[in-house]
Formats: C-alpha cells, sequence, structure tokens
C-alpha cells in the first residue's frame, strides 16, 4: 500500500481531498509528503543492500570456484527485493 502512495501520489491526494475536510488538507498533504521521503529512502536502502550483499555474494562464490557465480548474485539481487523470503532465500538462512 505504501508503494502505491507513493507510485500515485497525485490521485491518491486528489481523491483524499474530497474526502477529508478542507481544514486537514495542509495536515494531510504533510502526512503524504513524509510517506514519500521514507517510501524513496526505504527503497535506495534496498538498492544499496541489494547491490553490497550481491557483491559479497559474487566475490565469495567467485572464490569458491562455483561457475555461475554472476548469475546467482544477479538472483540473490533481484530476490533482496521480495520483503522477507527474498532474503531468507537469497542469503540462505535456514536451508
Amino acid at each position: 500500500m505504501s508503494f502505491y502512495l507513493s507510485a500515485e501520489k497525485n490521485l491518491v491526494k486528489n481523491s483524499l481531498r474530497k474526502i477529508i475536510h478542507e481544514d486537514h488538507h495542509i495536515g494531510l498533504i504533510k502526512i503524504l509528503d513524509e510517506i514519500e521521503t521514507k517510501m524513496g529512502r526505504w527503497l535506495l536502502g534496498q538498492i544499496i543492500l541489494s547491490v553490497t550483499s550481491s557483491f559479497i555474494i559474487f566475490l565469495g562464490l567467485s572464490i569458491l570456484g562455483v561457475p555461475s557465480a554472476l548469475f546467482l548474485a544477479i538472483m540473490a539481487a533481484i530476490l533482496r527485493f521480495v520483503p522477507y523470503l527474498g532474503g531468507l532465500i537469497s542469503d540462505g538462512v535456514g536451508f
């Protein structure tokens, strides 16, 4: 839902303006802007985490001589974006 709020912010703002009384519009815009800022920071953090972990995975697998190290590192980067399950699968925790 937070991603949708960020992606469709104008649609959400206009829809909520119709529902919420005019006295609260300024507060509503502040809250939606704060959500957008925090979602942007979360996404940046996910990208940094994904790139860092995939580089470390690639480096480790290359040292071990695994032939498909690059493919596995790219898959780990992609899976890192799937909440909870992606991190477990890509980092091999629990296996």
